[in-house]
């Protein structure tokens, strides 16, 4: 019984993280199951050259530094081991910051529910500004969507219909205004606006 309480308090040690925010995080409760609010980020390394100023007997003219980046890639909220509410995903090109933990872009703004797209996926441009908004039920697109030029301004909207390849909707100019109704490939315009493929990639690394 002894063995088994040291067992999961030390799971439960290493597998807690502490955020300057005071939330504690990365919980993996005694099933085996991760519980809470998560930080999923990439551990990577920074090497830098650095030339000495003065150079003394004991002191070389070179050196190198090796510091530990944590580029966090998704955050978000599990129960019983299953995403769950708000969910956002970054890319890790951004900056790297020694010894320190860091952001990269935000790419995907997702609502999770039972470990299903349930809600409405928000993609972001690399400079911040929405990309495009479209409503999920169960992992499928069904309901409104928009998508914007990368000046914020709307470009398409419409509504997606569960398991018709083709929509109703309207196309605007780089002003924001409506210049045209048509039908949109709903395919076409999920994998060039989404990419769905991508996000639970980054989800799942």
């Amino acid at each position: 019984m002894k063995t088994s309480i040291f067992i999961i308090l030390t799971i439960l040690f290493f597998h807690t993280k502490t955020f300057s925010q005071g939330i504690v995080s990365n919980i993996i409760d005694e099933r085996g199951l991760k519980q809470g609010f998560w930080y999923n980020y990439k551990i990577d390394t920074l090497i830098e050259k650095w030339v000495a100023i003065i150079e003394t007997k004991d002191n070389n003219s070179s050196g190198i530094d090796t510091f530990i980046c944590k580029s966090i890639y998704s955050k978000g909220n599990y129960i019983n081991n299953k995403k769950d509410s708000i969910w956002k995903v970054y890319d890790t090109q951004k900056n790297k910051t020694h010894n320190k933990i860091n952001y990269g872009n935000l790419l995907f703004e997702v609502n999770f529910k039972n470990d299903s797209l349930t809600g409405i996926l928000k993609t972001y441009y690399s400079t911040g500004i929405l990309k495009s908004e479209i409503e999920f039920i169960n992992n499928n697109s069904v309901g409104n969507i928009k998508c914007y030029w990368d000046n914020g301004k709307l470009k398409f909207s419409g509504n997606i219909k569960f398991g018709v390849d083709y929509f109703d909707g309207y196309e605007y100019n780089i002003k924001g205004l409506k210049i045209n109704n048509r039908k949109f490939n709903s395919k076409i315009i999920l994998k060039e606006w989404t990419n769905i493929d991508d996000l639970f990639a980054r989800l799942n690394k």
